[in-house]
């Protein structure tokens, strides 16, 4: 389930991305919406950090419980 996410995740990070970017062109030096694309890239940045983290625990605990199979 976590790969469909993650995949899904990504492409709407990427999509978030272009639409960013689409804001601060479009914003053309108004303050106001300058700030409001900032927003956006700000939550864009923590839903990608979300996703990549949520990747490494998952790998982390992975990892965790095939060393205590081989082990036991």
């Amino acid at each position: 389930i976590l790969e469909f996410v993650i995949r899904i995740g990504t492409i709407i990070v990427i999509l978030m991305t272009v639409y960013v970017g689409y804001l601060f062109v479009a914003a053309q030096g108004d303050p106001g919406k300058i700030t409001e694309a900032r927003n956006a890239l700000l939550w864009t940045v923590v839903g990608a950090l979300i996703l990549l983290g949520s990747q490494a625990i998952a790998i982390g605990i992975k990892a965790t419980v095939q060393a205590l199979s081989v082990g036991g």
